[in-house]
């Protein structure tokens, strides 16, 4: 074997063993039949034991525990000679018993641990290289070890150090990402990751230095008041001295915990533009749904645009734009409100605009808490409202060439925000201006984000493709699940109309509950692709099911009864699938189908194409 650029080369390699999940074993591609349970426990043995022998008690134990029976022995020798049949002399007879050697071949823990090592010795000078590196070996990870093998507990130290291993390389990964200045990216799966190992100080540690990085004090603060209150209470301790220091050096605004800068900070006014997404459930029809779309971008970006505005990011269904003053941008607002168009004479749009310093990160996107209270604050207002925050209504009242109308609603609780703040609503000429109470509970939009990889993520194999794009298997390491992530092609997701449907239908996508529609976990998109997030089906689709053997009576009808249920669900939600084919059918381990790529190829128009998983 070989390493170069963070890979495993096997040149001539005729075997490959995985033991990084189910025990598996490949052949020139093809996957072996390993025999039962006891063979299978015999050959982990031998593997996990790699280089050194193993005695037939020992064999016999591990397939057998302390009830071996007579003809143990005579087993264990026949399973070794199975084995043998499959992998040669990889496998050779000791004075006792019996020992694995490697010939020409691979063992993905081997491996995984040559990359962490690798990784080490470039976390310090070249900390991208290195979470390239600990990214390729936490690939390898399919599950837990030896996930499918019984030994009788003789594995449990091997699976132990396997799993140590894994959680050091996945604090090493973590730490070079933020070397790197992917602090904002990493918060969502460091709070994950803080839920799954709650006494692993390191990932509290991580968190709170994102957080800061991201300029979240008070946030990075509550989490180590949050692991020091946990602590107490399950085990009587306190936090170790390195994570007291971190505190009291956050409490400090210790300037070595700040990378070098990598953004600007101004002070703009920023508008944020979302829909009201239950108003398009009543558009059934896609083709007219997406005319609504389009008009509302026109509207946006027309309005942006002559009122000397910048569009700064779309995220899903909502809208950023900066403003250098108040004026300008409440008129863009009042235009966008009173042009957009409706939906069965309802509005379908709401604005929020506030005032301050806004964060222009170096690759384009911005951020920071006005941004972050602004998204709050839209989530807040009814279709057609206006509002604006009190640095927004300080701000107007200052400027005597704004001449705004407004109105207090008095003081609210805001979504992401940690204290009600008084909201007031600027009364648009032609609009109504009575709604009913904010909707304090509303979902805040996505922010605007830049992106690292696929975050929360780790790609494995590819699984599909097709015009419209690729499926990768992939390993979402904070809830232990294999999943299949999209990632949609870059001429389709830099298409202008693609952008704004793709947010809409994803969201529509995912609230759609019915046991035979494929779940949509989540979705993104950054400015060089699209990605879905979803479930894994690992038996096939329907195209090669009937390849492979024709379906009975009894299994036709549960295919009619569980798509037909599956596209009526998506029809009471407005969507409809636009390509229904035996590609696009897809079936779970039991044999049960599921409908796929559903409202995907509307909101891609494109022809054909299917990415459905292969397997």
């Amino acid at each position: 074997m070989l390493f170069a650029s963070g890979r495993f080369v096997n040149y001539g390699g005729v075997m490959e063993f995985q033991v990084l999940g189910p025990l598996q074993v490949r052949a020139e591609g093809v996957r072996l039949d390993l025999g039962g349970p006891k063979q299978r426990a015999v050959l982990a043995l031998l593997l996990a034991n790699a280089g050194q022998p193993v005695s037939t008690e020992r064999l016999i134990e591990g397939a057998y525990g302390d009830g071996a029976p007579d003809a143990a022995r005579r087993s264990v020798q026949t399973f070794v000679s199975k084995l043998r049949g499959q992998m040669g002399e990889m496998i050779s007879s000791t004075g006792q018993g019996y020992e694995f050697t490697l010939v020409d071949s691979s063992v993905d823990s081997v491996e995984f641990t040559a990359l962490l090592e690798s990784a080490r010795t470039l976390i310090v000078d070249d900390p991208a290289a290195a979470g390239e590196a600990l990214r390729a070996a936490l690939a390898l990870w399919r599950g837990h070890p030896y996930q499918d093998v019984d030994a009788m507990g003789l594995l449990d130290a091997e699976i132990t150090r396997l799993t140590d291993l894994r959680l050091v390389a996945l604090e090493l990964r973590l730490d070079a990402d933020l070397a790197a200045g992917y602090h904002r990216e990493l918060i969502g799966e460091l709070e994950a990751l803080t839920a799954e190992h709650p006494f692993q100080e390191r990932f509290y540690a991580q968190l709170m230095l994102a957080l800061y990085r991201s300029g979240r004090q008070a946030e990075a603060l509550r989490t180590y008041q949050r692991m020091r209150e946990m602590l107490a209470e399950e085990l009587g301790i306190d936090p170790s001295p390195p994570l007291r220091d971190l505190e009291l050096r956050i409490l400090e605004q210790d300037p070595a915990l700040q990378l070098e800068p990598s953004s600007s900070v101004g002070r703009r006014v920023v508008l944020v533009a979302d829909l009201g997404v239950a108003a398009l459930r009543d558009l059934a029809a896609p083709e007219t749904r997406s005319a609504v779309l389009q008009d509302v971008d026109r509207v946006i970006g027309t309005a942006i645009a002559n009122h000397a505005g910048e569009l700064a990011a779309q995220e899903a269904t909502t809208t950023y734009a900066l403003f250098d003053g108040i004026g300008p941008a409440a008129e863009a607002a009042a235009t966008i409100v009173g042009a957009a168009p409706r939906v069965n004479g309802a509005p379908i749009v709401k604005v929020a605009l506030d005032v301050g310093e806004v964060e222009r990160r170096s690759d384009g996107t911005i951020g920071g808490p006005l941004v972050i209270r602004a998204a709050g604050l839209v989530a807040a207002a009814h279709p057609g409202q206006v509002l604006l925050s009190a640095d927004g209504h300080a701000a107007a009242g200052a400027d005597a060439t704004a001449g705004l109308v407004t109105r207090s609603l008095g003081i609210h609780a805001i979504p992401r925000l940690e204290q009600a703040e008084p909201v007031h609503q600027i009364v648009v000429p032609g609009v109504p201006s009575e709604f009913g109470p904010l909707d304090t509970g509303g979902e805040a939009p996505a922010l605007p984000e830049s992106r690292v990889g696929v975050p929360g993520y780790e790609l494995r194999d590819e699984i599909g493709r097709g015009v419209f794009g690729t499926v990768y298997r992939a390993y979402q390491p904070s809830v232990g699940r294999e999943v299949a992530v999209k990632v949609v092609n870059p001429e389709i997701a830099n298409d202008t109309g693609f952008i704004r449907r793709f947010g809409v239908e994803a969201q529509m996508i995912a609230r759609i509950e019915h046991p035979h529609v494929v779940p949509v976990y989540d979705y993104w998109r950054d400015p060089s692709r699209a990605m879905l997030v979803m479930r894994l089906m690992r038996g096939g689709n329907l195209a090669q099911r009937a390849a492979s053997t024709s379906l009975g009576r009894n299994e036709v009808v549960r295919l009619v009864d569980q798509i037909a249920g599956a596209l009526s669900a998506a029809h009471e939600r407005g969507i409809v699938h636009g390509d229904v084919r035996p590609a696009n059918v897809l079936l779970n381990e039991s044999g049960d189908f599921f409908l796929g790529d559903l409202g995907v190829a509307a909101v891609a128009a494109v022809p054909e194409g299917d990415i459905s998983p292969r397997n």
